[in-house]
């Protein structure tokens, strides 16, 4: 596969999932940032503080803070002081949040079957590993790359 063919296929990854993502935002009055910060915290829970979601969706820290503050105020998400490091903030989604997280969760498992539809369960299995693969891969690269300059 071409460099070119394998951006493009994850660029459109990504679009569609977004794309999805836009019901949910009209649904609930959620802005394209606050729906992924609800997808990013449903999807990882041990990672649920700003700069985390910042850095593993790409997002600027100020438009997850943006996003952040208007979840709060619509009582969908809190702050809590994490109990080991008191200067470290954790974002907990609120029960209010329930139905959206659901219908995340659903739009994840519909992406999730189109993109693997006709997979059998080896091939399956063979993709999650490679995904891993590539995602370590390409941190350890961003990070050598940071480190140099």
């Amino acid at each position: 596969m071409k460099t070119t063919e394998y951006l493009n296929c994850m660029r459109c990854i990504v679009k569609l999932h977004e794309s999805m993502l836009k019901t949910v935002c009209q649904r609930y009055s959620l802005s394209n940032t606050q729906a992924a910060v609800i997808s990013f915290l449903c999807n990882n829970p041990d990672k649920n503080t700003a700069a985390q979601i910042a850095q593993l969706r790409m997002l600027s820290k100020g438009n997850v803070s943006t996003a952040v503050d208007g979840l709060v105020e619509k009582g969908l998400l809190e702050r809590q002081t994490d109990e080991y490091d008191r200067r470290s903030l954790r974002l907990c989604l609120l029960p209010a949040a329930d139905p959206i997280v659901r219908d995340v969760q659903q739009i994840f498992d519909d992406l999730f079957g189109e993109l693997t539809d006709g997979f059998s369960r080896a091939e399956l299995r063979q993709f999650h590993a490679l995904t891993l693969r590539l995602e370590e891969n390409t941190y350890i690269a961003m990070r050598r790359r940071k480190r140099h300059g």
